[in-house]
């Protein structure tokens, strides 16, 4: 019978992906920015689909028995994890990015807003990641300052 090896396994790929996004995250940390909301949004995605898709090809294609149970026991952790993390993002997914100008300059206007709208600008770089300075914080929708000053 065919033997595949550790690597033709999605589960595999899929830590696989997660090691190098995490990675690349404490890189782009460590430069003092951050990716835009919509990249951890899709790897998020990107890794439960992988993880989902991977352990039930480990029930499909393993060999041993012990691999299968392991398996069954992380794919229904991973289904009871996902309920509380979709409750979870229900209540906090107010993060809506915008470009705006701000203060004269081009930047990316983040909402953390659940019921009070609070508006934070961080520096526009691209449409991969941002500045992680702060420069500003509103509490009215369309730029205007702490101080009650409009941006514009």
């Amino acid at each position: 019978m065919y033997t595949k090896h550790w690597y033709s396994y999605i589960f595999f790929d899929t830590l696989l992906f997660m090691i190098v996004y995490l990675l690349v995250k404490a890189v782009v940390t460590v430069l003092g920015m951050q990716f835009r909301m919509w990249i951890p949004r899709t790897a998020f995605v990107l890794i439960c689909v992988g993880m989902g898709f991977g352990l039930l090809q480990l029930l499909v294609v393993g060999e041993s028995v012990a691999g299968k149970i392991v398996a069954v026991i992380l794919l229904v952790l991973m289904i009871m994890g996902l309920r509380i993390i979709i409750i979870f993002y229900a209540f906090t997914y107010g993060h809506e990015e915008r470009k705006v100008v701000f203060d004269g300059r081009t930047c990316v206007e983040r909402s953390y807003s659940f019921l009070d709208p609070e508006y934070r600008y961080y520096p526009y770089i691209n449409e991969v990641i941002c500045g992680s300075e702060c420069l500003g914080v509103s509490y009215e929708w369309g730029g205007v300052k702490e101080d009650g000053a409009p941006s514009h």
